[in-house]
């Protein structure tokens, strides 16, 4: 989820406005930056049960440490931090949130190297430790709580989260496991124009099932074996289709720009929107009609419209940068390695071009075909025809995915000597994906069900050992 922003009041009269705001997000080439966001489940370190926000245990105290010792400013809502930030040496922002379900989120800064990535990471990792530890929790690393019934998992006093809880109800049988269930890792891009924008769009949505089975670590549900790999995938395939999943204009083979993906967020139903810092329930309202019609004496504002386009939830997703949003949370090298890997791919046209290619002779239906045989079985899922002679698994697909990402981010490391996009050894932060296509094990999703099953089914310490 993303944290919020300063509201801006500008009346929307035009279209223009609602491209504008994309637009607003070019740059120039040697401008581009890579952002990494990732969450971890917080959990009492005595008996691995969830953590509540109150208490001496609690989600507000690892606020209160984390602002007390390390510079962070908090924000409140009521009386609650449910976010803090801060600057980096380059006055660059690094904000700390909360999920609805207590995962704790950080929003790094964008950098240009990986070895900038890392260093934040580590110093992220280090501060939270020690004050988790000080108050009794641990953060674990893994893209879904196997451990824990639904009701298990108390809410976050967050306003915005008892709006979206109440209509994802209405919408889906899986938001709420969503909502307090998962964690993620993601990569926030640059685009050079609007072309680029929809070709990385374009390529990041047809190629992300295949990230999806790299990155799957969570094949545990209520502390028996899910059916899924990525038990996280398989809790969007039903939160709401409105505003999740693949969609169809994303990937078609022309052109689509701005204003396409402005014509997708005003069809798609609203959350909320923010007068003076207060939510006001809208969901399941259209944005087109609130922008038409206005809403109890309140009209449609830019700042109604960024709100908005946060909660769209596709797989690859159009703010003033591109997120990618398909994989799992998991180990720290994977922290890492997710970055690294769309670096490399979206960065560089070749390789750009190379990935894309992949999957050139599938349909958008086999494409979607894809993802559900990534999410169930990861690495070893078949791969549907692609016009190959023989069948293809996804871990063929990846394999040449983490070589074509490496060939990129050479090639980035070398293009402009004033100032590279890469550092010269960046192609390291991709082995724990080669070590993942060459183990023992199907994929590392199936080793971490091994290791469940070596535990005797004991979930609790199996989660307490993907501790980060």
């Amino acid at each position: 989820m993303s944290r919020d922003q300063p509201e801006d009041a500008e009346l929307i009269t035009s279209m223009d406005q609602l491209t504008g705001y994309f637009r607003a997000g070019i740059k120039a080439p040697e401008q581009r930056r890579v952002g990494m966001e990732h969450e971890k489940f917080m959990l009492r370190a005595h008996d691995a049960s969830a953590a509540p926000y109150e208490g001496e245990s609690g989600i507000g105290r690892l606020f209160e440490g984390m602002c007390a010792r390390f510079g962070y400013e908090p924000a409140f809502d009521g009386d609650n931090i449910v976010a803090a930030v801060r600057e980096n040496d380059e006055g660059l922002p690094e904000a700390l949130t909360i999920e609805p379900g207590g995962q704790f989120e950080l929003s790094g800064a964008p950098v240009r190297w990986m070895r900038d990535s890392e260093i934040e990471l580590d110093r992220h990792l280090a501060e939270v430790r020690e004050i988790a530890q000080e108050i009794g929790l641990v953060g674990v690393g893994t893209g879904a709580n196997g451990l824990h019934d639904l009701d298990d998992v108390p809410w976050m006093p967050k306003s915005r989260y008892g709006i979206m809880r109440r209509y994802m109800s209405q919408v889906g049988t899986l938001g709420h496991w969503m909502m307090k269930m998962t964690c993620t890792v993601q990569a926030n891009f640059d685009y050079t124009s609007e072309q680029d924008a929809a070709d990385m769009l374009r390529t990041a949505l047809w190629i992300s099932p295949i990230v999806s089975a790299l990155f799957a670590t969570s094949p545990i549900r209520e502390r028996k074996p899910s059916g899924y790999m990525s038990t996280r995938c398989f809790f969007w395939t039903d939160t709401d289709k409105d505003r999740c999943g693949f969609p169809p204009f994303m990937q078609a083979e022309e052109d689509f720009g701005f204003e396409a993906y402005a014509n997708y967020a005003l069809d798609v139903p609203m959350y909320l929107m923010t007068r003076q810092g207060r939510y006001i329930d809208m969901a399941g309202h259209s944005f087109r009609r609130f922008l038409e019609d206005g809403h109890q004496g309140h009209s449609a504002t830019m700042g109604d419209f960024a709100l908005h386009l946060s909660t769209l939830f596709p797989e690859v997703r159009l703010k003033r940068y591109i997120e990618v949003r398909g994989a799992d949370c998991g180990p720290r090298g994977n922290l890492l390695a997710l970055p690294a890997l769309w670096k490399g791919l979206l960065y560089d046209l070749d390789a750009r071009r190379a990935a894309r290619d992949l999957l050139s002779g599938m349909t958008f239906e086999a494409r979607e075909r894809l993802f559900t045989h990534a999410i169930r079985w990861s690495l070893d899922g078949p791969v549907p025809d692609t016009g190959h002679k023989s069948p293809r698994t996804i871990r063929d697909l990846a394999s040449d995915l983490i070589d074509i990402a490496a060939g990129g981010l050479d090639r980035l490391a070398l293009a402009d000597p004033a100032a590279p996009l890469a550092g010269p050894d960046e192609r390291r932060y991709l082995e724990p994906l080669r070590a993942a296509i060459e183990g023992p094990a199907a994929s590392p999703a199936h080793a971490l069900l091994e290791r469940w099953k070596a535990l005797g089914g004991d979930t609790a310490a199996w989660m307490l050992e993907q501790a980060l």
